[in-house]
């Protein structure tokens, strides 16, 4: 029961944002249960959210050994390995999770980013046209088609597929010229970096904070086993106690 309220607890806290305050809760729930697939897996989304791709992909790396065909793990894993700059290993996850959700629109969107990153343009742009295909009310999809369209002289098919994303997204009637929409997205990024190193510092002060409380508990029981020792009558008290069984004086 105590394991489910710390995980329960983490869960509630990502819910409002609160990354590093929700690892802290995971780290506990692990503690209770060191096999809870579910706090491996969201743990390792929380210190994906704050930056941490290492953390986050050994989290990833646990989740999957408990649940080798859980396709949002691979997925998760595979924004982790992109967003530290292994588009290879995240590639080979899209792929994995792609297979495992064949019909799951999200499974090819991604995988098409990673695709055009890696410069494989053509076969990223089938799979945004088998996303839209499962999806066809998403603009996000349709507007990365769209660039890669464009990036290949298609001009005419990007058009289109720029005017699908506006229209679904509701902007089609905004007008907004480059160096507004640009500074609007600037701001945007900015105000999430901040946030993310604001989460990020919390974790690193909350993580010292434990370390110095474990610590200070580790010395506290030491001190209790030295002054055992150091007093012969307590000492003898002490062996006398161990070999009753672990029966306390007066009680055996």
């Amino acid at each position: 029961m105590s394991q489910n309220i710390y995980f329960l607890s983490g869960i509630e806290k990502c819910k409002k944002g609160e990354f590093a305050e929700a690892i802290l809760s995971f780290d506990k729930s692990l503690k209770m249960d060191p096999k809870h697939l579910e706090t491996f897996y969201n743990r390792g989304v929380a210190h994906l959210k704050l930056g941490e791709f290492v953390l986050a992909i050994q989290d990833f790396d646990s989740a999957v050994g408990l649940a080798p065909l859980r396709a949002d793990i691979f997925s998760e894993r595979g924004v982790a390995f992109h967003l530290q700059g292994n588009n290879q290993k995240a590639l080979e996850d899209f792929n994995h999770a792609q297979q495992l959700e064949p019909q799951n629109p999200y499974r090819y969107s991604s995988r098409a980013y990673v695709k055009a990153k890696m410069g494989d343009v053509r076969s990223a742009i089938a799979d945004y046209e088998k996303a839209i295909a499962l999806d066809p009310e998403d603009e996000v999809a349709y507007n990365n088609l769209g660039m890669l369209q464009d990036q290949l002289g298609y001009r005419e098919r990007a058009n289109n597929s720029f005017k699908k994303a506006d229209k679904l997204a509701g902007v089609e009637d905004k007008a907004m010229d480059g160096p507004e929409i640009d500074e609007m997205l600037a701001k945007h990024r900015a105000e999430k970096e901040a946030e993310r190193q604001r989460q990020a510092q919390v974790a690193q002060e909350r993580r010292e904070a434990f370390k110095v409380e474990t610590t200070q508990n580790t010395l506290s029981k030491w001190r209790i086993v030295k002054d055992v020792f150091s007093k012969r009558e307590t000492f003898q008290e002490f062996v006398s106690f161990l070999k009753g069984g672990l029966k306390r004086k007066g009680t055996g």
